[in-house]
């Protein structure tokens, strides 16, 4: 039986939790995702939290802010542990190495919970220890996430929790993720008591949207236009034409050139072009595809057209953006 599967009056007091710190991690997400067990502690009057910070080499790590955390245990000192959060950002990638999959393996096979905020997500996908249970990371990784790891089933939504493992997608969704977490070990009359020391009156659900409507994001009162952005989205590596677009919301291509540059002061194709460019570029930053993959993933036909694309845009070649692979 999982340690979180039992009903509370029999759950192990405290739960240890571990954090694994990995090099530039975001500390509004490791703030958000570990205080909650602090202010859990102190309205229930009892100590229900306990946790231990890890670093890949048992020596100080700094976060994207610049502070220097120290650990507070060697990673050959877990016994204590019921679960583990790797802490990580954008450059996962860049620190996963082979003994960390096997450190995170072996916790596994102990039955730990196992959880991850952010780029944290995918160092457990390429520490193998992702199955079908739902995942979720940061906005901006999803689309090379996914094309990194296909037969995994990766969510938009700022959380997910099945029981068996967490995941969110950094920022404020952490707190939620442990306002969840709270609620099922403790209930949720002590979740909320948490949620309002955080001055967080509402907790979110694990399938909210990560980023803002895209209705509030440009101001705009438009449902066609909104739907005509959707179905461009929906039509990235396939890309169709602005008529074709046009004619699935109901509009004519000369409306549509209308709304497009009262809304967003651009016309149809042109924004159509930004979509694709930008996925074009989070791919380049963050997976290890090969520029011939970018463009075709980006609806391109041939690497001298995108190149063309991307450099009138950035400014610069799409080999400037690639991601250095390492070792």
């Amino acid at each position: 039986m999982w340690p979180w599967s039992y009903a509370m009056s029999e759950l192990k007091k405290p739960f240890n939790m571990g954090f694994l710190m990995i090099p530039e991690f975001a500390f509004l997400s490791f703030a958000a995702t570990i205080d909650p067990l602090r202010m859990a502690n102190r309205m229930a009057n009892q100590t229900l939290y306990h946790w231990d910070l890890y670093t890949l080499d048992d020596k100080a790590v700094t976060p994207s802010n610049g502070i220097h955390l120290q650990p507070t245990r060697k990673l050959n000192d877990t016994e204590h542990l019921d679960g583990i959060i790797v802490v990580a950002s954008k450059d996962a990638k860049r620190y996963h190495t082979k003994e960390i999959s096997r450190w995170l393996t072996r916790l596994k096979q102990r039955r730990l919970m196992m959880g991850a905020t952010s780029g944290g997500t995918i160092i457990l996908a390429m520490s193998g220890l992702l199955g079908q249970e739902p995942c979720t990371t940061h906005w901006e990784f999803i689309d090379s996430f996914k094309e990194d790891f296909p037969s995994l089933n990766i969510t938009t939504d700022i959380y997910e929790f099945d029981g068996q493992r967490l995941s969110c997608s950094g920022g404020t969704a952490a707190l939620d993720m442990m306002l969840q977490l709270i609620t099922v070990q403790h209930g949720a009359e002590l979740a909320e008591k948490v949620a309002a020391q955080c001055i967080h009156p509402d907790i979110r659900p694990a399938h909210e949207e990560q980023r803002i409507a895209l209705g509030a994001r440009v101001n705009m009162k438009h449902p066609r236009l909104a739907k005509a952005i959707q179905v461009m989205k929906d039509h990235i590596e396939e890309p169709i034409s602005c008529k074709q677009v046009a004619a699935e919301v109901g509009l004519s291509q000369r409306q549509m050139e209308r709304v497009f540059k009262e809304h967003l002061d651009h016309r149809p194709n042109q924004y159509y072009l930004h979509l694709r460019l930008e996925k074009a570029r989070l791919l380049l930053e963050q997976s290890d595809m090969s520029i011939l993959n970018v463009a075709m993933a980006s609806g391109f036909q041939s690497t001298s057209h995108f190149s063309q694309c991307y450099k009138r845009t950035y400014q610069r070649l799409p080999s400037a953006d690639k991601r250095k692979v390492t070792s």
